[in-house]
């Protein structure tokens, strides 16, 4: 497997949870879908530790506004709030927010939201 990753897109609209990989060989696709929905089902089954949560919360917040270091990323980074919002003030109001979040609420999230019924998968396949 090349990279894995997860996030939901800043948009307007409810936008969907993505789980998205690129895997260099394709016989491990089963095995690379497979590890997602077991990791998805390790979130039902058990809270998240609250210092992970907490170190995540704060790696999200510092890692936004350490990438806010030149005029160039100011502008990447804060054009699509503004455009979702109208304003900046946003930014703090989303932190604030995230910080709420607890162990609790990621599981029940997880138990509401990561169910079979709810899921897409694409597969992509490169020209051989």
């Amino acid at each position: 497997m090349q990279f894995i990753s997860a996030g939901t897109p800043m948009n307007r609209d409810l936008p969907l949870f993505e789980i998205y990989s690129m895997i260099k060989n394709e016989n491990d696709i089963d095995y690379v879908r497979d590890e997602v929905y077991k990791t998805l089902e390790e979130f039902k089954s058990n809270t998240v530790e609250e210092k992970k949560l907490n170190d995540l919360k704060r790696r999200n917040k510092y890692g936004f506004l350490m990438g806010l270091d030149t005029p160039d990323h100011v502008a990447g980074g804060l054009a699509r709030l503004a455009a979702i919002t109208g304003g900046i003030d946003v930014v703090d109001q989303l932190y604030s927010q995230l910080e709420k979040i607890t162990a609790q609420d990621v599981q029940n999230a997880a138990k509401k939201y990561f169910t079979p019924e709810r899921r897409t998968v694409v597969v992509l396949k490169g020209a051989k």
